[in-house]
C-alpha cells in the first residue's frame, strides 16, 4: 500500500496523461486500481475484462444494480460508507445525464476519464464519495 498524495498522483497521471482503454484504462479500473494501492482490496477483482467496451460496460452496470448501486456495494463490502460531500482523495461517482461517472476528488476540483478526453471540473451531480483512508 501506499501513501495517498502518491496513489493521488499516479491516478491523476493515468485519467489525464494514459489513452483510455475499456476494462484496462477506463474511469471504473484507474479507480479500483487506485483503492487496491491505498487498501490492499480489489473492489471489482472477478469484474476485470468482463466488458470490452461502453455496451458492455453499460450492462455489467445494469446487472450489477445500476451506476450507485454497483459503487456502494463494492465499497460496502468493505465497511466503507458513501457520502454527499467530498475532500481530496475521495473516490466520487456523478451523473452527467446521459452518463455516470466513476472520478477522483481533488479537493476544489474532480477529475473523471471519458473514452474521448479527461476533465476536470469543479461541479457536478454528485451521487456519492468514499474515503478510502
Amino acid at each position: 500500500m501506499i501513501e495517498l498524495e502518491a496513489a493521488i498522483e499516479q491516478a491523476e497521471q493515468r485519467m489525464s496523461q494514459e489513452r483510455f482503454v475499456w476494462s484496462k484504462n477506463d474511469c471504473n479500473i484507474i479507480m479500483a486500481d487506485y483503492v487496491l494501492s491505498l487498501t490492499g482490496v480489489d473492489l471489482i477483482g472477478s469484474y476485470r475484462n468482463a466488458y470490452s467496451d461502453e455496451e458492455t460496460a453499460k450492462a455489467l452496470q445494469l446487472r450489477l444494480g445500476g451506476p450507485l448501486a454497483s459503487v456502494e456495494n463494492a465499497f460496502n463490502s468493505i465497511g466503507i460508507k458513501s457520502k454527499l460531500e467530498h475532500v481530496r482523495g475521495d473516490v466520487i461517482l456523478a451523473d452527467f445525464g446521459e452518463f455516470s461517472a466513476v472520478g477522483l476528488s481533488l479537493g476544489l476540483f474532480m477529475l473523471f476519464k471519458s473514452p474521448n478526453r479527461s476533465f476536470r471540473i469543479r461541479y457536478a451531480n454528485l451521487m456519492g464519495a468514499w474515503t478510502c483512508v
